[in-house]
């Protein structure tokens, strides 16, 4: 079954695992640094969300919510899942 959990912080223990996709997912131009990064986290109106699948680590989203609509800044899947062969 696929869940998520929020991150709130760099304390979270989930925020290592996600640093390290969103590290890997994305090109430095449009990562934020360190201090940017805890900025957002604290946002009340920014969510990160670990994904999981069956309990492993699968993936990331990075979403703001705005009146009337919500924005996702950041989607991600762990590299070593994206497009299995299946054949």
């Amino acid at each position: 079954m696929l869940t998520c959990e929020s991150v709130r912080s760099t304390d979270s223990p989930h925020f290592a695992m996600l640093d390290a996709l969103y590290a890997r997912a994305f090109p430095w131009h449009e990562q934020r640094e360190s201090e940017a990064k805890r900025q957002a986290l604290s946002h009340p109106r920014y969510a990160l969300e670990a994904w999981f699948d069956e309990g492993v680590f699968v993936g990331l989203s990075g979403c703001w919510q705005f009146a009337g609509y919500g924005y996702i800044e950041h989607l991600a899947i762990d590299d070593t899942l994206r497009s299995p062969r299946l054949w």
